[in-house]
């Protein structure tokens, strides 16, 4: 009966099931939104002909109800993650510019700090490292704030990249098959 529902223009309601092999009887209705199949609603009860006229309406009514329900929430979703998505992209923009920033002063001060000493010392030798590792950390950081997947950049893509940073960072060998 799915198959046949699913082919339907409209509600089908099926009095007699014992030609699917089945006692009883069953409505089954397709779940429509912008013109496309996105569901299929199937009720169905063991005694033959339980349905009328008006389970039927009641079942049509409540399909395009549920139908509308399912597209507001798909639609919700899709704002919540353009929203989402926007977000980390003003974060990243807002670390970038106020903690990438500082990190590069900090850094600058520090070459010059030891460019003026005859012989710098071990310590602001080891603070001029960590301070270039807390930028690279940094600038990793924004990359992955900013990787979103979308019609432009597919997950293939996001998770490719991905690989590439962590085998860079680390001396792990890693192979991603898509």
């Amino acid at each position: 009966p799915l198959v046949d529902a699913a082919a339907a223009p409209e509600l089908l309601r099926i009095d007699d099931l014992t030609r699917y092999g089945r006692e009883g009887s069953g409505m089954y209705v397709r779940l429509m939104i912008d013109g496309r199949d996105t569901g299929l609603v199937a009720v169905e009860n063991s005694q033959p002909g339980y349905y009328n006229d008006a389970d039927a309406e009641l079942l049509a009514g409540m399909a395009d109800m549920l139908a509308l329900s399912m597209a507001n929430a798909r639609s919700f979703l899709h704002l919540r993650s353009l929203a989402a998505a926007e977000e980390r992209i003003r974060i990243a923009r807002d670390l970038h510019d106020r903690l990438g920033q500082w990190l590069t002063y900090i850094g600058l001060e520090l070459e010059r700090i030891n460019a003026a000493q005859p012989e710098p010392s071990l310590e602001l030798k080891q603070l001029h490292g960590d301070t270039q590792g807390a930028i690279a950390e940094l600038r990793d950081t924004l990359v992955e704030l900013r990787a979103a997947v979308g019609p432009g950049r597919p997950l293939s893509v996001v998770l490719s990249e991905v690989v590439d940073r962590f085998s860079k960072r680390s001396d792990v060998e890693v192979q991603l098959s898509v």
